[in-house]
């Protein structure tokens, strides 16, 4: 949790549309993450919201141009 990067949420995804491009708190960092929206995160999954990490998730970071995301060797 402390090194998450994002969230990212799907864009038609009515419950998040008006988060996307704003960021929220991680609470236990007390740091501001963005809100990013991307057509892979499956809306009726869980809470149809995905954290991202520097550690996994490499195709949407790097997608996303999220901080932390790393080119591949």
């Amino acid at each position: 949790m402390l090194g998450d990067a994002a969230v990212a949420v799907n864009p038609s995804d009515a419950r998040f549309k008006d988060l996307i491009g704003k960021t929220v708190v991680l609470p236990l960092a007390n740091r501001r993450i963005p809100v990013i929206s991307d057509h892979r995160v499956e809306s009726g999954f869980g809470a149809g919201a995905v954290k991202v990490t520097p550690a996994g998730r490499s195709k949407l970071r790097r997608s996303r141009r999220v901080p932390g995301a790393r080119k591949s060797p």
